[in-house]
């Protein structure tokens, strides 16, 4: 993580379904993790990870997320507002959430698309072609990884070439497409191997 992005790691926030109480790291009930009784996370992990962390119910986490956009809004800070949206559209995709992931993560790619931020546009097409592979519509996930995959042609980033190959060899393999799909993903194959990572 910290290779990714050059700062400290000052601290982890964890959003979570359920009864949570913030300030003193205790979840009190959740369903989705089985949780029926009191539990400290923070006394639990404390002494295993030399770095903060502060849970929170993940509504209210969403509902700080939106709230972040629209102070970007206010400041004009428009990388900051696709950031936050893509957080949010991720938060919403890892909750299987995928009809509201997509409208967090179109709009975020609409806001990159005004900054001319291509490369952050490439990452949110993949995330929006992976939300809809998930609803399985197949021809918008095949539209959003190619929009994707021409980004990366365009910066000549090969290996993110080949990971939007995989995922459109993966749309034509469920739509039982198996001559398409054997010849991207042999296309994807070549393209790691020129690269040394096939």
């Amino acid at each position: 993580f910290s290779k990714k992005i050059p700062l400290p790691l000052i601290g982890v926030g964890i959003g979570l379904p359920g009864i949570i109480n913030s300030d003193k790291g205790i979840i009190y009930k959740s369903i989705v993790l089985e949780i029926f009784e009191e539990f400290n996370f923070h006394e639990e992990i404390k002494n295993k990870i030399d770095i903060p962390i502060f849970i929170e119910n993940d509504a209210n986490c969403c509902a700080w997320g939106e709230l972040s956009i629209h102070k970007d809004e206010k400041l004009k800070n428009k990388g900051g507002k696709a950031w936050h949206l893509s957080k949010l559209g991720e938060i919403y995709f890892d909750q299987k959430n995928y009809d509201n992931a997509l409208d967090y993560f179109t709009n975020a790619i609409k806001v990159s698309q005004e900054l001319s931020d291509f490369k952050q546009e490439m990452k949110f097409h993949n995330l929006l072609g992976k939300s809809y592979y998930y609803l399985r519509d197949y021809e918008n996930a095949m539209n959003s990884f190619n929009s994707g995959k021409k980004i990366a042609e365009m910066f000549n980033d090969l290996s993110t070439k080949a990971d939007f190959l995989n995922n459109i060899a993966g749309c034509y393999y469920l739509q039982l497409n198996f001559e398409k799909a054997l010849k991207i993903a042999e296309e994807a194959l070549l393209i790691l191997k020129l690269v040394g990572m096939g």
